[in-house]
């Protein structure tokens, strides 16, 4: 019967300033009267509060008995506002934000059939406005985040055709990685056609662009050989496998699988690699070209 963020008036009936010796502050508020959703306003009333334990006090029963046999039917529940309350805390008294108080009603009310149906069919519309507000937002986020994927789609796709017309069919591009694990071994040495390039270590990679043709990729005792054509993209996963002895063997991996585990985030130090004249780094143009080519576009 009353509606949620009715406001009910009242007086402050007792209000305290802490004193010398330890005197906690008081506060009494005594709420006298709301309006119901009918329109009708309602006397609150109540009982001074006695002592209670800790340092606070306080007062009020919920009890209310609104209403009598009629038209307008019969009204019996409890209504919780704060009526009469004393509060002691500490030295000063706080009433904060969202405290109960409780308050009873004076007399007994007999309410307004009539405006009784018109308020519950008031407060049915809003939440039908509401609910339809809600599903209308909905909506339009839906629509919005759907736009939004597919324009990301068609950026996707457009950097992915516009990274295949720049490949360079003058060299094929290796990228040889580890996954970061923490536990793992230590780097591990790394040799092209002979030669040793680097220790790469786990979480990096190293991105090079070698003349086509064969090519042998050494770890350890593990040989990947390689033939390589002007244009295409190979990716290398050196995987270490064991518990106390670790084992370094270099595994071929599809690029869509590669570009997620790769990530191309921590290359190895460009200062401590080795290459051979048939070989270089991977420019910054290069992995974002990469990076585009292989974007899973959804």
């Amino acid at each position: 019967m009353i509606q949620r963020g009715a406001i009910a008036s009242g007086t402050i009936t007792l209000a305290e300033a802490r004193g010398r010796g330890g005197k906690r502050g008081k506060l009494g508020i005594a709420l006298q009267q709301v309006v119901l959703v009918t329109g009708q306003k309602a006397t609150l009333t109540g009982i001074q509060g006695k002592k209670g334990a800790g340092s606070e006090q306080t007062a009020g029963k919920t009890l209310a008995n609104i209403g009598e046999a009629g038209e307008a039917g019969i009204l019996l529940a409890p209504i919780y506002f704060p009526l009469v309350m004393i509060f002691r805390r500490g030295e000063d008294v706080h009433l904060d934000k969202g405290e109960t108080l409780t308050a009873v009603t004076k007399e007994a009310l007999t309410l307004d059939g009539a405006a009784l149906a018109a308020a519950n069919q008031s407060l049915q519309n809003e939440r039908q406005a509401e609910a339809e507000k809600l599903r209308l937002q909905q909506m339009a986020a839906d629509e919005a985040r759907k736009k939004q994927e597919a324009a990301d789609r068609e950026a996707a796709m457009a950097r992915k055709q516009a990274a295949a017309a720049r490949i360079d069919a003058s060299y094929a591009m290796l990228v040889i990685y580890r996954e970061l694990k923490w536990i793992d071994a230590d780097a591990q040495s790394l040799y092209i056609d002979q030669q040793e390039i680097g220790a790469l270590k786990r979480g990096c990679f190293v991105g090079l662009n070698l003349a086509p043709g064969h090519h042998n990729l050494v770890t350890g005792e593990n040989i990947q050989p390689l033939d390589l054509l002007g244009g295409h993209q190979y990716w290398i996963e050196m995987k270490i496998e064991g518990e106390y002895t670790f084992r370094a063997s270099l595994v071929a991996v599809d690029g869509q699988t590669a570009i997620h585990e790769a990530a191309l985030r921590s290359p190895m130090n460009p200062h401590k690699i080795k290459l051979p004249r048939s070989a270089h780094l991977l420019s910054a143009g290069d992995i974002q070209l990469l990076q585009d080519l292989y974007a899973d576009v959804k």
